[in-house]
């Protein structure tokens, strides 16, 4: 004789699978009705923690990130930039949807936690904002362009490239 599945004490639905917890009351079709019952019911409630979360919640979870990433004082750094850039790419000079932060790969290891990357620079080599295209190829060519000193550019992208990773290695020197 098979063991009968066991079921959920609210709703009387069978717990089989691995979306099925033993903690839970009630499945989680049962729960996704009711929570769409109750934002139906309580709209205020629903639009005032919306707006909540969208003043304040948003804006603290990226500054948690961004220093997680690049170090303590990231946030500063990438506001300053982003004002002296005026919002526009270091390399390309166009407006920049969602800038990225750029910083010198060769200053310091990434810190792995269990395998994961956690941090991925210390906060002191952190150089200009980039549009995601100049990001991605700058990424491509940046171990080329710094170790190669008798490269021959013929690409205007390149050059521009070249000059603002040396400039940033004689600011990241001269603050070191």
């Amino acid at each position: 004789m098979q063991p009968a599945h066991p079921k959920y004490w609210r709703c009387g639905h069978l717990k089989k699978g691995r979306n099925s917890p033993r903690h839970r009351r009630q499945c989680l079709l049962c729960l996704r009705i009711v929570n769409r019952r109750w934002r139906k019911n309580h709209p205020e409630t629903v639009r005032q923690k919306n707006r909540h979360f969208k003043s304040i919640g948003i804006d603290i979870h990226k500054k948690r990130n961004r220093d997680r990433k690049f170090g303590e004082g990231a946030t500063a750094h990438y506001k300053t930039q982003l004002e002296s850039q005026h919002g526009r790419c270091a390399l390309c000079e166009q407006p920049m949807f969602r800038p990225n932060q750029d910083h010198d790969h060769s200053c310091c290891a990434p810190i792995t936690n269990k395998g994961r990357q956690v941090t991925k620079a210390c906060g002191k080599c952190l150089r200009g904002l980039l549009c995601s295209p100049c990001n991605n190829r700058l990424g491509w060519v940046e171990e080329l362009l710094v170790d190669n000193s008798n490269l021959v550019l013929r690409d205007q992208w390149l050059k521009k490239a070249h000059s603002y990773i040396l400039s940033w290695r004689t600011v990241h020197a001269s603050t070191a």
